[in-house]
Protein backbone atom coordinates (compact mmCIF):
# COMPACT_ATOMS: atom_id res chain seq x y z
CA UNK A 1 0.00 0.00 0.00
CA UNK A 2 2.81 2.42 0.66
CA UNK A 3 3.93 2.02 -3.08
CA UNK A 4 0.39 2.80 -3.77
CA UNK A 5 0.58 6.33 -1.88
CA UNK A 6 3.76 6.92 -2.73
CA UNK A 7 2.56 7.81 -6.65
CA UNK A 8 2.49 11.35 -7.86
CA UNK A 9 -0.90 13.16 -6.52
CA UNK A 10 -2.50 13.57 -9.94
CA UNK A 11 -1.54 10.08 -10.67
CA UNK A 12 -2.89 8.46 -7.45
CA UNK A 13 -6.36 10.80 -8.11
CA UNK A 14 -6.40 9.29 -11.81
CA UNK A 15 -6.31 6.16 -9.80
CA UNK A 16 -8.70 6.69 -7.68
CA UNK A 17 -11.26 7.70 -10.35
CA UNK A 18 -11.20 4.60 -11.55
CA UNK A 19 -12.16 2.60 -8.22
CA UNK A 20 -15.46 1.65 -7.11
CA UNK A 21 -16.90 2.23 -3.92
CA UNK A 22 -15.97 -1.17 -1.89
CA UNK A 23 -12.81 -1.23 -3.57
CA UNK A 24 -12.33 2.37 -2.02
CA UNK A 25 -13.82 0.81 1.17
CA UNK A 26 -10.80 -1.54 1.20
CA UNK A 27 -8.48 0.64 0.21
CA UNK A 28 -9.22 3.46 3.55
CA UNK A 29 -8.64 0.34 5.99
CA UNK A 30 -5.11 -0.21 5.18
CA UNK A 31 -3.74 3.36 6.66
CA UNK A 32 -5.17 6.92 7.75
CA UNK A 33 -3.33 8.56 5.01
CA UNK A 34 -5.31 6.08 2.38
CA UNK A 35 -8.46 7.08 4.47
CA UNK A 36 -7.95 10.75 3.63
CA UNK A 37 -7.72 10.57 0.36
CA UNK A 38 -10.61 8.09 -0.47
CA UNK A 39 -12.81 10.56 2.03
CA UNK A 40 -11.07 13.13 -0.38
CA UNK A 41 -12.39 10.97 -3.54
CA UNK A 42 -16.03 10.37 -2.48
CA UNK A 43 -16.66 14.19 -1.64
CA UNK A 44 -15.11 15.06 -5.13
CA UNK A 45 -17.57 12.33 -6.58
CA UNK A 46 -20.72 13.88 -4.47
CA UNK A 47 -19.92 17.60 -5.22
CA UNK A 48 -19.57 16.77 -8.90
CA UNK A 49 -22.93 14.97 -8.92
CA UNK A 50 -24.96 17.84 -6.91
CA UNK A 51 -22.87 20.69 -8.64
CA UNK A 52 -25.68 21.05 -11.80
CA UNK A 53 -28.68 20.25 -9.44
CA UNK A 54 -27.98 21.97 -5.82
CA UNK A 55 -26.99 25.13 -4.76
CA UNK A 56 -26.25 24.46 -1.11
CA UNK A 57 -25.07 21.36 -1.20
CA UNK A 58 -24.39 20.73 3.12
CA UNK A 59 -27.58 21.68 3.57
CA UNK A 60 -29.18 19.25 1.16
CA UNK A 61 -26.87 16.47 2.65
CA UNK A 62 -28.22 17.11 5.70
CA UNK A 63 -32.11 17.26 4.47
CA UNK A 64 -31.74 14.33 3.21
CA UNK A 65 -30.75 12.52 6.59
CA UNK A 66 -33.10 14.86 8.01
CA UNK A 67 -35.93 13.11 5.58
CA UNK A 68 -34.72 9.80 5.80
CA UNK A 69 -34.05 10.46 2.18
CA UNK A 70 -31.68 9.19 -0.57
CA UNK A 71 -29.80 10.00 -4.15
CA UNK A 72 -30.39 6.68 -6.23
CA UNK A 73 -30.45 5.65 -9.76
CA UNK A 74 -27.60 6.64 -12.14
CA UNK A 75 -26.78 9.47 -9.85
CA UNK A 76 -25.27 6.90 -7.17
CA UNK A 77 -24.10 4.93 -9.76
CA UNK A 78 -21.56 7.73 -10.65
CA UNK A 79 -20.77 7.79 -6.74
CA UNK A 80 -20.31 4.50 -5.95
CA UNK A 81 -18.70 3.54 -9.44
CA UNK A 82 -16.51 6.13 -9.97
CA UNK A 83 -18.00 6.60 -13.67
CA UNK A 84 -17.62 10.22 -15.57
CA UNK A 85 -20.44 11.61 -16.74
CA UNK A 86 -23.45 13.69 -15.95
CA UNK A 87 -27.05 12.17 -14.96
CA UNK A 88 -29.79 13.63 -17.11
CA UNK A 89 -31.69 14.51 -13.75
CA UNK A 90 -31.41 13.61 -9.82
CA UNK A 91 -33.64 11.20 -8.74
CA UNK A 92 -34.07 10.76 -4.46
CA UNK A 93 -36.53 8.75 -2.64
CA UNK A 94 -38.40 9.79 0.17
CA UNK A 95 -40.94 7.43 2.61
CA UNK A 96 -44.11 7.76 2.46
CA UNK A 97 -44.55 10.34 5.33
CA UNK A 98 -41.60 12.60 4.23
CA UNK A 99 -42.69 13.37 0.99
CA UNK A 100 -43.63 16.81 1.32
CA UNK A 101 -41.00 17.55 3.84
CA UNK A 102 -38.90 17.43 1.91
CA UNK A 103 -40.73 19.07 -1.65
CA UNK A 104 -41.05 21.92 0.00
CA UNK A 105 -37.23 22.16 1.09
CA UNK A 106 -36.77 21.74 -2.50
CA UNK A 107 -39.06 24.31 -4.03
CA UNK A 108 -38.36 27.04 -1.07
CA UNK A 109 -34.44 26.46 -0.24
CA UNK A 110 -33.34 25.09 -3.58
CA UNK A 111 -36.06 27.51 -5.50
CA UNK A 112 -37.53 24.79 -8.09
CA UNK A 113 -40.91 24.78 -9.33
CA UNK A 114 -43.25 21.83 -10.12
CA UNK A 115 -43.67 20.98 -13.32
CA UNK A 116 -45.67 17.74 -12.78
CA UNK A 117 -47.38 15.67 -10.53
CA UNK A 118 -47.55 11.49 -11.66
CA UNK A 119 -49.17 8.71 -9.88
CA UNK A 120 -48.09 5.31 -9.28
CA UNK A 121 -48.42 4.30 -12.99
CA UNK A 122 -45.60 6.38 -14.28
CA UNK A 123 -44.42 5.48 -17.58
CA UNK A 124 -40.18 4.83 -17.84
CA UNK A 125 -38.07 4.03 -15.32
CA UNK A 126 -40.31 4.08 -12.49
CA UNK A 127 -42.29 1.02 -11.58
CA UNK A 128 -42.57 -0.79 -8.38
CA UNK A 129 -42.85 0.39 -5.04
CA UNK A 130 -43.47 4.12 -5.46
CA UNK A 131 -46.88 5.99 -4.45
CA UNK A 132 -46.38 9.09 -6.65
CA UNK A 133 -43.59 10.73 -8.34
CA UNK A 134 -43.17 14.44 -8.50
CA UNK A 135 -40.84 16.61 -11.38
CA UNK A 136 -39.44 19.85 -10.31
CA UNK A 137 -37.36 21.84 -12.64
CA UNK A 138 -34.90 25.19 -11.95
CA UNK A 139 -33.88 26.43 -15.57
CA UNK A 140 -31.73 23.67 -17.15
CA UNK A 141 -31.87 21.19 -14.12
CA UNK A 142 -33.98 18.57 -13.27
CA UNK A 143 -35.11 16.80 -10.20
CA UNK A 144 -37.39 12.94 -9.79
CA UNK A 145 -38.53 13.37 -6.01
CA UNK A 146 -39.54 9.97 -5.49
CA UNK A 147 -42.56 8.91 -2.71
CA UNK A 148 -42.29 5.29 -1.49
CA UNK A 149 -45.18 3.13 -0.90
CA UNK A 150 -44.42 2.97 2.98
CA UNK A 151 -42.08 4.67 5.03
CA UNK A 152 -39.16 3.26 4.07
CA UNK A 153 -37.61 5.36 0.98
CA UNK A 154 -35.45 1.91 -0.25
CA UNK A 155 -38.71 0.34 -1.46
CA UNK A 156 -38.42 1.08 -5.21
CA UNK A 157 -34.35 0.35 -5.07
CA UNK A 158 -35.43 -3.95 -5.71
CA UNK A 159 -37.84 -2.96 -8.67
CA UNK A 160 -35.21 -0.87 -10.65
CA UNK A 161 -34.56 -3.02 -13.79
CA UNK A 162 -31.03 -4.11 -13.13
CA UNK A 163 -28.36 -4.26 -10.06
CA UNK A 164 -26.44 -2.05 -12.20
CA UNK A 165 -28.55 0.53 -10.78
CA UNK A 166 -29.14 -0.75 -7.40
CA UNK A 167 -26.69 1.94 -5.26
CA UNK A 168 -27.67 4.89 -2.85
CA UNK A 169 -26.17 7.61 -1.53
CA UNK A 170 -27.70 8.91 2.04
CA UNK A 171 -25.88 12.05 3.03
CA UNK A 172 -22.99 10.99 4.17
CA UNK A 173 -22.65 7.76 3.48
CA UNK A 174 -22.81 5.24 -0.12
CA UNK A 175 -24.60 1.33 -0.14
CA UNK A 176 -24.08 -0.66 -2.89
CA UNK A 177 -26.90 -3.99 -2.95
CA UNK A 178 -24.41 -6.00 -5.64
CA UNK A 179 -20.74 -4.82 -4.90
CA UNK A 180 -19.31 -7.75 -6.07
CA UNK A 181 -21.26 -7.48 -9.58
CA UNK A 182 -20.30 -3.82 -9.60
CA UNK A 183 -16.49 -4.48 -9.03
CA UNK A 184 -16.89 -6.80 -12.25
CA UNK A 185 -18.85 -4.31 -14.39
CA UNK A 186 -21.44 -7.27 -14.37
CA UNK A 187 -25.18 -6.79 -13.78
CA UNK A 188 -28.22 -8.98 -14.20
CA UNK A 189 -31.48 -7.71 -15.66
CA UNK A 190 -34.78 -7.65 -12.62
CA UNK A 191 -37.08 -10.71 -13.41
CA UNK A 192 -39.83 -8.30 -11.82
CA UNK A 193 -39.00 -5.57 -14.20
CA UNK A 194 -38.96 -8.26 -17.60
CA UNK A 195 -42.94 -8.66 -17.14
CA UNK A 196 -44.31 -5.15 -16.33
CA UNK A 197 -41.38 -2.92 -18.44
CA UNK A 198 -41.81 -1.48 -22.10
CA UNK A 199 -39.98 -4.17 -24.53
CA UNK A 200 -38.38 -1.33 -26.16
CA UNK A 201 -37.04 0.36 -23.17
CA UNK A 202 -34.94 -2.81 -22.10
CA UNK A 203 -32.27 -2.99 -24.92
CA UNK A 204 -31.97 0.92 -24.62
CA UNK A 205 -30.85 0.79 -20.97
CA UNK A 206 -28.53 -2.31 -21.37
CA UNK A 207 -26.72 -0.50 -24.18
CA UNK A 208 -26.60 3.28 -22.29
CA UNK A 209 -24.65 0.81 -19.57
CA UNK A 210 -22.93 -1.67 -21.69
CA UNK A 211 -20.93 1.89 -22.85
CA UNK A 212 -19.73 2.20 -19.12
CA UNK A 213 -18.45 -1.41 -19.59
CA UNK A 214 -21.28 -3.29 -18.18
CA UNK A 215 -21.78 -6.93 -19.14
CA UNK A 216 -25.97 -7.97 -18.64
CA UNK A 217 -26.80 -11.67 -17.79
CA UNK A 218 -30.16 -12.95 -16.34
CA UNK A 219 -28.50 -15.20 -13.68
CA UNK A 220 -24.97 -14.88 -12.22
CA UNK A 221 -23.94 -18.69 -12.83
CA UNK A 222 -24.15 -17.50 -16.80
CA UNK A 223 -20.87 -16.11 -16.07
CA UNK A 224 -18.18 -18.93 -16.46
CA UNK A 225 -16.12 -19.23 -13.08
CA UNK A 226 -12.45 -17.99 -13.21
CA UNK A 227 -11.26 -20.88 -14.17
CA UNK A 228 -13.40 -21.32 -16.93
CA UNK A 229 -15.74 -23.73 -15.70
CA UNK A 230 -19.41 -23.70 -15.28
CA UNK A 231 -20.11 -21.45 -12.49
CA UNK A 232 -22.05 -23.50 -9.28
CA UNK A 233 -24.43 -21.83 -7.21
CA UNK A 234 -23.76 -20.78 -3.79
CA UNK A 235 -27.27 -20.53 -2.82
CA UNK A 236 -28.04 -18.58 0.53
CA UNK A 237 -23.99 -17.96 0.02
CA UNK A 238 -24.95 -16.22 -3.25
CA UNK A 239 -26.27 -12.12 -3.11
CA UNK A 240 -28.11 -13.05 -6.16
CA UNK A 241 -29.45 -16.41 -6.69
CA UNK A 242 -32.84 -16.57 -7.08
CA UNK A 243 -34.23 -17.74 -3.86
CA UNK A 244 -31.73 -15.85 -1.71
CA UNK A 245 -33.69 -13.48 1.00
CA UNK A 246 -32.06 -10.07 0.71
CA UNK A 247 -32.54 -6.87 2.81
CA UNK A 248 -31.13 -3.47 2.73
CA UNK A 249 -28.44 -3.39 5.49
CA UNK A 250 -27.90 -7.40 4.96
CA UNK A 251 -24.46 -9.19 4.55
CA UNK A 252 -24.20 -8.87 0.83
CA UNK A 253 -24.63 -5.63 0.89
CA UNK A 254 -21.64 -2.91 0.67
CA UNK A 255 -22.49 0.47 2.96
CA UNK A 256 -19.64 3.06 4.39
CA UNK A 257 -19.55 6.71 5.26
CA UNK A 258 -18.24 9.07 2.65
CA UNK A 259 -16.17 11.13 5.62
CA UNK A 260 -13.09 10.71 6.88
CA UNK A 261 -12.23 9.24 10.26
CA UNK A 262 -11.85 12.42 11.91
CA UNK A 263 -15.50 13.16 11.14
CA UNK A 264 -16.85 9.69 11.50
CA UNK A 265 -16.05 9.30 15.01
CA UNK A 266 -19.29 9.40 16.85
CA UNK A 267 -21.97 8.91 14.20
CA UNK A 268 -23.84 5.98 14.09
CA UNK A 269 -22.66 3.29 11.35
CA UNK A 270 -25.85 3.26 9.73
CA UNK A 271 -28.87 5.29 9.09
CA UNK A 272 -31.75 5.38 11.83
CA UNK A 273 -34.05 4.10 8.95
CA UNK A 274 -32.90 0.79 9.05
CA UNK A 275 -32.85 0.56 12.58
CA UNK A 276 -36.60 0.68 11.96
CA UNK A 277 -37.44 -0.35 9.30
CA UNK A 278 -35.93 -2.48 5.72
CA UNK A 279 -37.26 -3.61 2.38
CA UNK A 280 -36.68 -7.43 2.04
CA UNK A 281 -36.85 -8.91 -1.09
CA UNK A 282 -35.73 -12.11 -3.64
CA UNK A 283 -35.08 -11.43 -6.99
CA UNK A 284 -36.59 -14.56 -8.41
CA UNK A 285 -36.78 -15.50 -11.69
CA UNK A 286 -34.81 -18.43 -13.62
CA UNK A 287 -33.35 -20.79 -11.02
CA UNK A 288 -29.73 -21.10 -11.45
CA UNK A 289 -29.98 -25.00 -12.05
CA UNK A 290 -29.90 -28.08 -9.76
CA UNK A 291 -27.41 -26.69 -7.55
CA UNK A 292 -30.11 -24.45 -6.06
CA UNK A 293 -32.73 -27.20 -6.04
CA UNK A 294 -34.71 -25.88 -9.40
CA UNK A 295 -34.51 -25.83 -13.03
CA UNK A 296 -37.81 -25.76 -14.83
CA UNK A 297 -40.08 -23.79 -12.58
CA UNK A 298 -39.84 -19.74 -12.36
CA UNK A 299 -39.48 -17.95 -9.33
CA UNK A 300 -41.94 -15.59 -8.48
CA UNK A 301 -40.08 -12.50 -7.32
CA UNK A 302 -41.28 -10.67 -3.92
CA UNK A 303 -40.05 -7.67 -2.27
CA UNK A 304 -41.89 -5.70 0.70
CA UNK A 305 -41.37 -3.48 4.03
CA UNK A 306 -40.92 -4.61 7.70
CA UNK A 307 -38.73 -4.20 10.52
CA UNK A 308 -35.33 -4.49 10.21
CA UNK A 309 -35.56 -6.24 13.64
CA UNK A 310 -37.62 -9.60 11.89
CA UNK A 311 -35.07 -9.97 9.36
CA UNK A 312 -31.79 -10.49 11.60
Amino acid sequence: MSSLLSVADDALLQILGYCSAPSLGRLRGTSRQADAYVADEFERRYRRLLHPYIRDQKGFRTQLDNSSAFISGSGSLLVAGGFEFTPGDLDIYVPSHNMFHMLGYLVHVEGYSIRAFCGASVEGDYVGGIQRLVRLERGSASIDLVQSLTDTGTLPIPHFWSTAVMTYLTGNSVGVLYPGLLEERRALLNPLRLHAFSVVRIPLLVEKYSRFGFDFKDREVDWPSDNGLPSICKRTNSASCPFTVRWIGDRFEFHASVLGIENRVGRPAAPDRKERLTSVWWRGGKPCGRDCGAEDIIVEPGVWTQPLAHVL
